[in-house]
């Protein structure tokens, strides 16, 4: 693939921002651009850009396009998402917890061990376990393993490799 556009130093991308009609201080957008790259502030930058006759927009900046706005807007994004990741991930965990404790009262704390209890794992018919088994054998790779018995496997090889770094 030919990409025809070059890569810009970081003074170059502020100069090529200010070009556009940026407001912003060179050196603080440098700075900004140092932890923050080009590409993931120009999708705040994007609703600032002047629109062409037909209504696609250009690449220059309406007239008073602050950067100070520019970085207000993607802080603010940031934060939000910082609290709805919390959020996410508490519901997560709240949800979690309510399995397991569901799953663990009716199966027992082995539950697991048993495909019987996992009826979400495919089970393939006879026919096709035995087609892909002799794929399998052809290939020299031993028998094809249940979703469940290679779940198991995970769980056994997570088990033994906690247990030798002494992680409980």
């Amino acid at each position: 693939m030919i990409y025809p556009k070059k890569a810009l130093s970081l003074e170059d991308q502020a100069d090529l921002m200010l070009n556009r009609g940026l407001v912003a201080n060179r050196d603080e957008l440098i700075s900004r651009l140092k932890v923050v790259n080009y590409y993931r502030l120009s999708g705040y930058l994007h609703p600032f850009r002047v629109r062409d006759a037909t209504g696609k927009p250009t690449d220059n900046f309406m007239p008073g396009t602050s950067f100070d706005i520019v970085w207000r807007r993607y802080n603010f994004d940031r934060r939000l998402r910082i609290i709805l990741l919390d959020a996410i991930e508490r519901i997560e965990v709240s949800v979690r917890t309510r399995l397991v404790f569901h799953f663990v009262m009716a199966h027992g704390p082995f539950g697991y061990l048993s495909d019987k209890n996992l009826p979400g794992f495919k089970q393939p018919g006879i026919l096709r376990k035995c087609w892909q088994n002799i794929k399998s054998l052809a290939c020299l790779r031993g028998m094809v393993k249940s979703d469940h018995a290679q779940w198991l496997g995970k769980m056994n090889r997570e088990k033994k490799s906690r247990q030798r770094r002494g992680v409980r």
